[in-house]
């Protein structure tokens, strides 16, 4: 039996954490007050520098540790999110994956120049006057990991260590649920820990210590009023301890032996990971049993043996059913499609200097994976052309009565059996006077041809037509 490579694995999950971090910097972008946001892109940055040091990609380790202290200092509110950092984030996002398809280039010169730019975004946003004195705040954390942590690689000192970082820390272990010597298995983890933590950092810094194991355990923090106490719990506590003030606490239940529901493992088993190939595979293999089925029918049809043709009708109903199956596994959203023009409008938009509104429709339309690769190039083509040639700048806007604002709408739906994309702006249009006079000077056409304006618009599609007067990088 084989495994996956775990590198291959890290990338296609580092792969969905920057398809993440960009949609929650999009997202923030139109919105720089939304802290859920906010809060988003931190936790997506921070797994992706963990997974990364874990995985030995120390330079993405290391540079994204910038990008998350920054997004840190926002949650905290010590600077304000600004369009100047999401984009200054964008541009580091980018970096990033070039950090994980090619970890071992030479990275080091376009990293110091995205990080000068990184500080220069988060230094413009300004910070509030520094408070005269940091306060503390006392909590106090009671918290316990599954059994089989230590074997799935998690260090419960190293949770403690990080807790010991934020402030004074006073640790006491309960012993209570050790078996005795001879039932104990070395690998296993019965240990809880509960913590005197004083400390001047955020509630928030605490669940960071904790964010990578915090599906899996049990964990509660309460905020101590009143004086320091002078004895932490019993040896002999229960591994989960009631709160003495149930508003103030981060709570779960406590864990009940085997029959505990792993909720990260029940999450993950909802979604299953296939590499394309595999699926091509099968398609090929249900195909070859359809054509075989075929040929089961024909054999059947010509005998007179009874159960011979049963047993070809199951045969057919069930080839059938696997045939459709496989079809509706290779579908995916379209949403998959159109996400990926939310940053290219983005930047197009700065790059030209307009207000780029885009609108999608029909996200849930599905469409069959190949397909979707198949129209990513032409679409990318067709919207910067929209974003360069067809809409107005905000000025040119204003002065024929319309919005500032230019629209570009992507939309999908279902239509028999195909699928009606559809790419429209309102921008100026085609100018058919132009169209005819490039294409009578480039040779397709014969001067003052009679052409319909459908045939005059086909002509816009013959390979390097443009009526651009000038080239530009779009």
């Amino acid at each position: 039996m084989s495994f996956p490579d775990p590198i291959a694995v890290f990338r296609t999950e580092a792969a969905e954490l920057l398809e993440q971090i960009e949609a929650g910097l999009l997202d923030l972008n139109v919105n720089l007050g939304d802290k859920d946001q906010v809060d988003t892109v931190f936790r997506s940055l921070h797994t992706l520098k963990g997974s990364g040091a874990m995985f030995g990609f120390d330079a993405l380790a290391a540079f994204t540790h910038h990008c998350e202290t920054a997004f840190d200092r926002v949650r905290k509110g010590e600077v304000p999110a600004t369009h100047d950092l999401v984009g200054a984030v964008l541009e580091a996002k980018d970096h990033m994956r070039l950090l994980v398809d090619t970890p071992a280039g030479d990275h080091e010169a376009a990293s110091e120049a995205l990080l000068a730019n990184l500080r220069r975004a988060v230094d413009g946003a300004g910070m509030p006057e520094a408070p005269a004195g940091p306060s503390t705040t006392r909590y106090t954390i009671r918290f316990s990991l599954p059994q089989d942590a230590m074997a799935n690689g998690t260090n419960p000192l190293g949770l403690l260590d990080e807790l010991r970082d934020l402030g004074d820390c006073r640790v006491v272990a309960d012993r209570s649920a050790i078996p005795p010597l001879d039932e104990l298995n070395p690998v296993d983890l019965h240990l809880s820990w509960t913590v005197e933590l004083t400390t001047s950092e955020p509630r928030s810094a605490i669940d960071d210590v904790f964010i990578f194991v915090m599906d899996d355990m049990q964990l509660e923090v309460t905020e101590v009023q009143g004086e320091p106490q002078t004895s932490a719990a019993p040896a002999e506590a229960e591994a989960v301890i009631t709160a003495t003030d149930p508003a103030a606490t981060t709570r779960k239940p406590a864990a009940k032996g085997p029959a505990t529901v792993d909720a990260k493992a029940a999450k993950a088993a909802e979604n299953v990971r296939v590499p394309a190939e595999r699926l091509d595979e099968l398609m090929d293999r249900v195909g070859e049993l359809v054509i075989a089925q075929s040929r089961l029918s024909q054999l059947a049809g010509g005998s007179g043996d009874l159960q011979l043709r049963a047993v070809s009708e199951d045969v057919e109903r069930l080839s059938g059913e696997l045939r459709d199956t496989m079809m509706v596994l290779r579908m995916v959203p379209v949403t998959q499609l159109f996400s990926r023009f939310r940053r290219l409008v983005h930047d197009l938009a700065n790059e030209t200097g307009k207000v780029i509104e885009l609108v999608t429709e029909g996200e849930t339309t599905e469409v069959d994976k190949s397909v979707i690769e198949r129209l990513a190039d032409p679409m990318i083509h067709l919207v910067r052309n929209s974003c360069d040639h067809g809409l107005e700048t905000a000025e040119q806007r204003l002065a024929a009565g319309k919005p500032a604002a230019g629209t570009i709408s992507l939309s999908a739906r279902q239509q028999g059996g195909e699928v009606i994309i559809t790419i429209k702006d309102d921008g100026r249009g085609i100018d058919k006077d132009r169209v005819r006079a490039k294409a009578e000077s480039s040779g397709l056409i014969a001067a003052n041809a009679s052409l319909s304006d459908q045939e005059l618009y086909q002509l816009i599609f013959q390979p390097g037509f443009s009526t651009a007067q000038q080239v530009t990088n779009l």
